[in-house]
């Protein structure tokens, strides 16, 4: 009965740092498309400001 229990503590404390190991993934790739949002946000901001630049130009 006892090294029954020991295979039940080791299984749960396998599971737990599994759940933490996924977890810990979860917040990686979220930070990861944060991080991409933002890189896409600054080249539409540089695409922007350089048509706009282009067309104040243009109007001199």
């Amino acid at each position: 009965m006892c090294k029954l229990m020991d295979i039940v503590n080791d299984i749960m404390l396998k599971s737990k740092l599994l759940n933490k190991f996924i977890a810990g993934i979860e917040i990686y790739l979220i930070l990861l498309d944060i991080k991409d949002t933002d890189e896409a946000n600054n080249a539409r901001s540089e695409q922007s400001q350089k048509a706009f630049t282009a067309g104040t130009s243009r109007n001199k």
